[in-house]
């Protein structure tokens, strides 16, 4: 919660209002977790008043935390010795406390207001910005398609870099994927329907709204240096390149008279590359699975390859086409 000071909310909203006039509009942020060390017993007591923190034990551990009631602020804070430890979805913090509206992280949002919302957010506290790191962030997009954003999910494959999509099993199905999350992978992408989950919870939003996101954990990023020009460019080039040549299943066409046996060479060619297609030829025969005479006709058949692809080509389909087009054109015009 809020400092009960009487000029806070005017405070936020006029340093609001400064910054989005003032800086460039960049990317979408969403949940931020942060770090900061307190200079001691005054701060931690100013905090633990201030935000109404509950006194907790587990085990011989000791800390304050926010109760159930902070979810209603979208704010989270504990304090473990002299660590503040602060987590939060700074769109909906900007969403409520900068625009007059509830909590709500569905529509649009840039760096410039998530700058805004963020200062706006440690004046409240009172802690230096120069002295907060970044341990967690989410950036990501939402996108308005024209069908149902399991249509677009089911046919995501792989990322650029070959990590797999894998249905995500605490969702229904072809609600979300995400590349693998254990615990020691620092980067994890993740595409969802944010249409369906907004009303799973009881909440109103618009149809076919596609969300894609790149989560950061374990970072140590200092505060001061997260909105660099030069750090926003690589992480936003970074999420362009992920999320635009993020795979899906394609037809091949093929001339007519082309046996089926060359069909399927040629498929497997265009999908995975000619040398993994080689690879994979010689790991066949060395277990058995093929030929020698097979092995010999699908290596001629690669080694051709050059000339056999004229033949062939590929088709995307209507939901990648789509995909492709909404995400280049939102890019864009959100980084203008």
């Amino acid at each position: 919660m809020f400092p009960a000071n009487g000029s806070v909310l005017s405070h936020l909203l006029i340093r609001c209002n400064q910054c989005i006039v003032q800086l460039m509009k960049w990317r979408m942020f969403d949940r931020m977790d942060f770090k900061t060390v307190l200079c001691g017993e005054e701060d931690i007591g100013r905090i633990v008043s201030a935000f109404h923190l509950q006194y907790c034990t587990k085990g011989n551990k000791s800390y304050y935390e926010s109760s159930e009631y902070g979810k209603f602020d979208g704010i989270h804070l504990k304090i473990e010795g002299r660590t503040l430890k602060v987590v939060c979805s700074v769109q909906k913090i900007f969403s409520k406390y900068a625009r007059g509206n509830r909590l709500d992280n569905s529509g649009s949002f840039t760096v410039s207001e998530g700058r805004a919302a963020l200062s706006l957010l440690f004046d409240s506290i009172g802690i230096d910005v120069s002295c907060v790191t970044v341990t967690y962030f989410e950036i990501g997009l939402n996108m308005k398609m024209s069908r149902d954003p399991s249509e677009y999910i089911k046919r995501v494959m792989s990322t650029d870099d070959a990590r797999e999509m894998y249905a995500d099993a605490d969702y229904k199905k072809d609600r979300q994927k995400t590349t693998e999350k254990d615990k020691d992978k620092r980067k994890v992408l993740k595409i969802y329907d944010k249409s369906f989950e907004y009303r799973q919870k009881g909440k109103t939003v618009d149809d076919n709204i596609l969300r894609l996101e790149t989560v950061y954990r374990r970072q140590k990023v200092p505060l001061r240096d997260f909105f660099d020009e030069a750090y926003i460019s690589r992480l936003t080039n970074q999420f362009f390149r992920d999320w635009y040549n993020i795979s899906f299943p394609r037809t091949i066409v093929c001339e007519s008279g082309t046996k089926s046996s060359q069909m399927e060479r040629a498929q497997r060619i265009m999908t995975v590359g000619r040398d993994k297609y080689m690879e994979e030829n010689r790991d066949n025969l060395r277990d058995g699975r093929i030929t020698p005479k097979q092995y010999r006709v699908n290596r001629e058949y690669a080694q051709m390859w050059d000339t056999h692809k004229k033949r062939f080509k590929i088709v995307p389909s209507i939901e990648e086409t789509e995909y492709k087009k909404r995400f280049k054109n939102l890019f864009f015009r959100m980084i203008e």
